[in-house]
């Protein structure tokens, strides 16, 4: 049963290890301002065990063992990737977009390199159902030299203006997967539709449209390459808070697309459940997906259990909640996340300088902006095994 980790929570009150299904709250630690703090843009700043900060531009990534990093945007165009790690924060690069693009997402290529999308968003028109770009839409994608600058490539795409949800990096192309949200008959709001941009190039893929699904709200749960075959996983929220997840699957071979759902072929059924889906990479590159479902013991009852699949040879995941699999396949339970998140990111990595977790917080003070808080600590505290992101 590889879904078990060791991790030792109980000298952090508001973290609590899902084995353990009560969640206790800690006081709140005095703060001198409501306002959350940007990290330093300068160099290096100490780090306590926990802190509070401004929301990234987009989730933070994991890039290594112990170390997470995230995407900032400052005035428009310009912006800064910072890394966090046990006792310390660091400035990676301070830079701006090429003129006119606004920075949408974080990523490290394989070999572990920076790299960042900056694209041209206009703002969707609801009551019109349309979107209008005011200009053409343009895509940069910027690779951090050894010189710590950019170096960057823009190309145009008719896509560019529309959320971005990922990016791999083909050697000689970048992949870009946008989130381009449509109306439909079913709904009264705009749902997503995930399309698969290559660039520079006219390859345009429609990988998902939520359009069969009236009520329900997809999102991508991780995005990787492995054998020359990008994956898209989703999950699939429709009516009454049934949950489904589907491999989307592109080959760059020969354009090939297939969608299975997780679940059905290779996968381990385990006793428990997950409060939420969870990704992990480890240290051999592969890809671990756990997953609630519910199976009938009987003909009238359902009975949660544990599905995990394992994807091979993954490279440039984006997506991950914890690193390494060898150590967690998910975050632990978290009892400050910021109301409304219960479902969102949440990142742990841990490494042999200690473990970090990066997850939304409330404000600090009521009517105030949201933050992004930072736990950390330096070994794990006692020997006691829990089963993270598990309920027995």
């Amino acid at each position: 049963m590889w879904l078990q980790v060791a991790l030792v929570v109980g000298a952090i009150p508001f973290l609590t290890g899902c084995a353990r299904s009560a969640q206790v709250e800690a006081e709140s630690p005095p703060y001198e301002s409501c306002r959350p703090r940007l990290p330093d843009v300068r160099g290096q700043q100490s780090l306590a065990e926990e802190s509070a900060w401004e929301l990234p531009q987009s989730p933070p990534i994991i890039v290594g063992p112990g170390r997470v990093q995230v995407l900032y945007e400052h005035e428009p165009g310009t912006f800064s990737v910072h890394e966090f790690r046990p006792r310390l924060t660091t400035v990676i690069a301070a830079t701006a977009c090429p003129a006119g693009l606004r920075p949408a997402r974080l990523a490290v290529t394989p070999s572990g390199d920076d790299a960042v999308v900056c694209n041209s968003p206009d703002p969707w028109v609801p009551e019109d159902k349309i979107h209008r770009p005011s200009e053409p839409a343009r895509v940069a994608y910027g690779l951090l030299s050894p010189h710590g600058s950019f170096e960057w490539k823009t190309f145009s795409d008719s896509d560019g203006n529309s959320p971005v949800e990922g990016f791999v990096d083909l050697e000689g192309q970048v992949a870009v997967l946008h989130n381009i949200p449509t109306h439909t008959s079913f709904t009264k709001s705009l749902v997503p539709t995930f399309k698969l941009r290559l660039v520079p190039g006219l390859t345009s893929v429609e990988l998902w449209s939520q359009h069969h699904v009236p009520g329900g709200l997809d999102e991508v749960l991780v995005m990787f390459l492995s054998d020359r075959v990008l994956h898209v996983v989703i999950r699939e929220l429709g009516d009454l808070d049934q949950e489904q997840y589907f491999d989307v699957a592109y080959s760059l071979s020969d354009g090939a697309l297939a969608t299975t759902e997780l679940g059905q072929g290779n996968v381990e059924i385990v006793p428990g459940r997950l409060v939420r889906p969870c990704v992990a990479g480890g240290m051999d590159h592969g890809v671990s997906i756990a997953f609630p479902i519910q199976q009938y013991v009987d003909a009238n009852w359902p009975e949660k259990r544990i599905g995990q699949v394992r994807f091979p040879s993954a490279i440039f995941a984006q997506g991950l909640d914890a690193f390494p699999s060898e150590q967690a396949l998910c975050p632990p339970e978290i009892a400050r996340l910021r109301q409304g998140d219960k479902d969102g990111w949440r990142r742990a990595s841990f490494g042999k300088d200690g473990w970090i977790v990066a997850f939304p917080g409330e404000p600090l003070c009521k009517d105030h902006s949201p933050t992004m808080r930072i736990l950390w600590s330096p070994a794990l505290r006692s020997s006691e095994a829990v089963q993270s992101g598990r309920h027995d």
